[in-house]
C-alpha cells in the first residue's frame, strides 16, 4: 500500500495494475497477520466480481503471469498442495464461505 492509501483503494489499483482488470463488484472478505510473531502486516483479502479488462501496468522490472482456470481448480490445488501460497489459500477458502452463504441467500 502506498502511504495513506485504504486496503480497499490499494486492491482496485493492484488489481487493474497487475491484471488490467476493473471490478464493479467488490466485497471484502477479511484480514488476516501473515506473520504475527516478527511482524506487523496486516493482508485484508477482498473478492472483485463483474471483470472488464482495461489494461495491464506492470511496474518495471514486474512480470506476472496471469493464469485463469476454474474456482473449483483453485480449490482442488489449494487441497492438494499445489498452491503453497498462504494469502492464496486462505483468500480461496473464504470466497468459497462468501459464495456458499450467496447461494443460500438466493434459495
Amino acid at each position: 500500500m502506498n502511504p495513506g492509501e485504504s486496503p480497499f483503494n490499494c486492491a482496485k489499483r493492484e488489481l487493474m495494475e497487475e491484471t488490467g482488470y476493473e471490478a464493479q463488484i467488490w466485497k471484502k472478505l477479511g484480514r488476516f497477520n501473515n506473520a504475527i510473531g516478527y511482524s506487523d502486516e496486516e493482508i485484508t483479502v477482498f473478492y472483485a466480481g463483474d471483470l472488464k479488462y482495461v489494461e495491464q501496468h506492470l511496474d518495471a522490472g514486474e512480470v506476472l503471469d496471469i493464469i485463469k482456470m476454474p474456482f473449483s481448480e483453485v480449490l482442488k490445488q489449494c487441497l492438494n498442495g499445489e498452491i503453497t501460497d498462504v494469502k492464496t489459500i486462505v483468500g480461496a477458502f473464504w470466497l468459497q464461505n462468501y459464495l456458499s452463504t450467496q447461494k443460500e441467500a438466493e434459495r
